[in-house]
């Protein structure tokens, strides 16, 4: 009889929150949206508007970008802190509990937990 040798799952990597929830249309946009009206900017992200976005990788380079893109004249240093503050809004909104994870995460979650897997994002 010949035995196969099967490896042993020891870690999965949820690449980004994302991948978890359904993040960006109602947590990441509705963040960035809350941190513009902080800085009483009159820029304000729909949905398609933010979905052309997201070909650009990373939040402040999607600042800058808008930030060109409508010959607005906000300095780099003004869009640091919006990416920051960007950062507060999306804590408190995940932390709402409005965003559900997608079907079948947290048991997957879970499975992988009672089988001592490490996970990570």
């Amino acid at each position: 009889m010949k035995f196969i040798k099967m490896n042993i799952l020891k870690a999965v990597f949820w690449d980004v929150d994302g991948t978890i929830a359904d993040t960006e249309l109602h947590g990441h946009r509705i963040a960035f949206n809350r941190a513009f009206s902080d800085y009483d900017l009159d820029w304000s992200w729909d949905q398609s508007t933010y979905q052309d976005l997201l070909k650009i990788s990373g939040g402040l380079n999607r600042i800058k970008f808008y930030n060109k893109l409508t010959n607005n004249n906000v300095v780099d240093d003004l869009c640091s802190k919006i990416q920051i503050r960007k950062g507060f809004h999306y804590k408190k909104i995940i932390k709402s509990g409005l965003i559900r994870p997608r079907e079948g995460v947290l048991r997957l979650i879970n499975e992988l937990h009672s089988q001592n897997v490490a996970q990570y994002i």
